[in-house]
């Protein structure tokens, strides 16, 4: 791909910088790009795996100390009850 074709996808603000750190070489700063996409997707997978992780871990916590039933169709019949239910526990526990 042509350079202003990539910049004309991508946009000529968002290539600067890349353009920038190539000294003006656009082969180089297309290059850098890519660079930068694959590390973003690397880094991507370990947000991913983490905020999974976080999420379970905070919903077994909520589970063992508060009796959460989470978002299923039992605790569709109880709702806003519920929530409510956590919340006041939640809070207690600040004081």
């Amino acid at each position: 791909m042509e350079y202003l074709e990539f910049e004309r996808i991508l946009s000529a603000k968002r290539m600067q910088r890349y353009k920038d750190a190539a000294n003006g070489e656009t082969r180089k700063a297309m290059a850098l790009y890519r660079y930068s996409l694959r590390l973003s997707q690397e880094m991507f997978t370990i947000v991913s795996c983490f905020e999974v992780a976080l999420r379970n871990a905070i919903d077994g916590l909520l589970v063992t100390t508060f009796s959460w039933m989470g978002i299923d169709s039992r605790s569709m019949l109880y709702g806003l009850d519920h929530v409510q239910s956590v919340c006041t526990k939640i809070n207690s526990l600040k004081e």
